[in-house]
């Protein structure tokens, strides 16, 4: 296992991809070329940097304690109520960072940081009373994988840029071959900031998560593990916001 990442590298890298949506909207000026590299190279960054941080110790302790991994989700419900007092300034430090990516359409924005953190525990209490069963180690075990189908996404779209690259180079000029190739580019693109999107905001609750003056320093320490709950479901929801959180599917007995 690779040892801690620091938030400061997963924030440049958020940066970069940020600048790089704002560059290549429907609005951008810049020759789709430019628009495809600018692409290319955010998810080449996503796909390096996601891989770390899955190898990462820094993921690795946010997998819960063995017991109270056992604890189901829903029981820290009003756990989440009793720590609200104390989570405007962890809404403050989001409310942050989040405001030096400029305005990209989607991205979060977080004007109000005692909003955001209600629908953070909003969205968490959904989750908890829809699947009563489901516990801390499945929720980050549930977390994990989206994060690595995330992560092989981002390869899988920088690698198709590389070859699509290689190919337009190669190809001698033809109508029918522009017309195709322009409508491969266009969805391409489409799939790329619809990914890039997701990974600039699994980027941002992670860099919250491991920066201990967000939490460590403004949360009481009873409240450090539910809270660190609260983070691993905002990260799988934000890894596939439209799939809904439910226990791992447990494989077939054998023997």
């Amino acid at each position: 296992m690779a040892g801690s990442m620091n938030p400061d590298v997963i924030n440049a890298a958020r940066q970069r991809i940020t600048d790089a949506l704002a560059s290549t909207s429907e609005h951008s000026t810049l020759p789709d070329d430019e628009q495809d590299a600018l692409l290319a190279q955010a998810c080449a960054e996503a796909c390096d940097v996601l891989g770390s941080w899955l190898e990462s110790t820094s993921w690795a302790r946010l997998s819960p304690a063995e017991a109270f991994g056992r604890r189901t989700v829903a029981d820290c419900i009003a756990d989440w109520e009793r720590l609200r007092p104390f989570l405007p300034s962890v809404g403050e430090a989001l409310a942050r960072i989040a405001g030096r990516q400029g305005n990209v359409p989607g991205a979060p924005q977080i004007e109000d940081p005692a909003t955001y953190v209600d629908k953070l525990i909003r969205n968490a209490t959904y989750t908890a009373r829809r699947n009563r069963r489901l516990d801390g180690q499945g929720l980050y075990q549930t977390a994990t994988s989206r994060l690595g189908d995330l992560r092989n996404r981002a390869c899988k779209i920088a690698s198709d840029f590389a070859e699509d690259t290689l190919k337009r180079a190669s190809d001698e000029h033809d109508a029918a071959k522009t017309a195709d190739e322009a409508r491969r580019r266009k969805e391409r693109k489409k799939r790329a900031r619809s990914l890039l999107l997701a990974v600039a905001n699994v980027m941002l609750t992670i860099v919250v998560t491991t920066s201990p003056a967000a939490v460590r320093q403004n949360v009481p320490e009873w409240g450090h593990d539910v809270v660190q709950v609260l983070f691993v479901h905002q990260i799988a929801h934000t890894a596939a916001p439209t799939v809904s959180i439910a226990p791992p599917q447990v494989g077939p007995r054998l023997g």
